[in-house]
């Protein structure tokens, strides 16, 4: 958790702690952070002559990213749990819930996505699995059925990364983007308003 003064103690473990890869997320933030302030440093010359610059502003930054990723976490944590609902008939949906899940967790996350955008698709997430649990099985069978079949045009037009070396949610950010939006659409369409 050193080095995440900006987030609570428990949203630090829980950073160091979750997704597929969590153990590049302190990096990725930092990195994030860093090139929000800097651009992209080439050479350890530039970095020594940019680094006093940062230094000034580096903890205005940090506290307004963090700021975010934290309110990220908390609703992640809240979705974890609603996961962990094991009642009959939900199934086949907690099953897609929990693909989203890891998806907006890919390994990267934190480096490209609009940070703003992905706590309005957790809280997507959030609401479409308070909502299932409220009612009746085939109601989110019906939507799941709608999105799996527009999902699947999205990801045939999915291309590899050129280089083969980017992290998941950068190599797939086009195609993660567009699922996250017809996700968001398909099971918590009240939720885009944020978006504006």
């Amino acid at each position: 958790q050193k080095g995440f003064e900006f987030l609570m103690p428990g949203e630090g473990w829980l950073l160091c702690n979750l997704g597929p890869e969590p153990g590049r997320n302190r990096e990725d933030l930092i990195g994030r952070v860093l090139s929000e302030l800097l651009g992209e440093i080439l050479t350890v010359e530039a970095w020594k002559s940019a680094k006093p610059e940062a230094g000034q502003k580096l903890f205005k930054r940090v506290s307004q990213t963090c700021a975010t990723v934290a309110r990220i976490l908390r609703v992640a944590e809240s979705v974890s749990g609603l996961l962990e609902n094991n009642e009959p008939g939900y199934e086949e949906s907690v099953a897609d819930a929990r693909e989203h899940f890891n998806a907006l967790l890919s390994p990267g996350w934190l480096l490209n996505c609009s940070l703003r955008e992905r706590l309005i698709h957790w809280q997507g997430l959030e609401m479409r699995l308070t909502r299932m649990f409220g009612a009746a099985p085939f109601k989110d069978l019906q939507k799941l059925e709608c999105y799996v079949e527009k999902a699947s045009e999205i990801w045939q037009r999915e291309a590899p990364c050129e280089c083969g070396q980017c992290p998941v949610a950068i190599a797939r950010e086009t195609w993660l983007e567009e699922d996250f939006a017809l996700r968001l659409h398909t099971f918590a369409p009240e939720i885009k308003a944020r978006m504006k």
